[in-house]
């Protein structure tokens, strides 16, 4: 990586909250995992804490990748 590319890398990390991965949080993700795994979506277990974390927040989750997330109905791509 870059110089450049690092600095602006900083830069945008900087802007994001971090949150932790707390017990309900698990708990929102193994249900939403049992929910869709059955379909054989391939749905990655990152992409059920994701959603989770969004929905203990109630934040809105901004993505191009939908079809991972069909546990959020309403979902669109930021653009």
């Amino acid at each position: 990586m870059r110089d450049d590319e690092l600095g602006a890398l900083e830069e945008f990390l900087s802007a994001l909250s971090w949150v932790p991965v707390d017990e309900a949080v698990s708990r929102t993700a193994g249900l939403l995992a049992r929910k869709h795994r059955a379909a054989d979506s391939g749905i990655d277990d990152v992409d059920y804490l994701i959603a989770a974390t969004a929905l203990a927040l109630d934040a809105e989750l901004l993505t191009t990748n939908l079809h991972h997330f069909p546990m959020l109905p309403g979902l669109r791509p930021p653009y």
